[in-house]
């Protein structure tokens, strides 16, 4: 068994609203809360994906909706508690 490398793939299917990403409570919100759902989905689930390359793929998506709150501090903070269940 010394020769074995075993990998497992990751698998994700968030459903985050606004409240739980802490994105201000205003109009278009919840789609931006679709929107880091699916970015978080996509880098995680991409064959090899680390916590960097995830972090880095998901935090250009809060930064395109920053008039929601997305590139603000706390939203990183939820993003990088995520990733740290994911990846720990």
């Amino acid at each position: 068994m010394n020769n074995l490398n075993l990998k497992r793939a990751i698998q994700i299917d968030p459903e985050f609203d606004w409240e739980y990403w802490q994105l201000y409570d205003m109009p278009g919100s919840n789609f931006v809360a679709a929107v880091l759902d699916k970015a978080l989905k996509d880098s995680v689930n991409f064959p090899g994906s680390t916590y960097e390359s995830a972090f880095e793929a998901v935090n250009k998506m809060r930064n395109k909706f920053a008039k929601y709150g997305a590139a603000d501090t706390d939203v990183r903070e939820v993003l990088q508690s995520l990733l740290e269940e994911i990846y720990e």
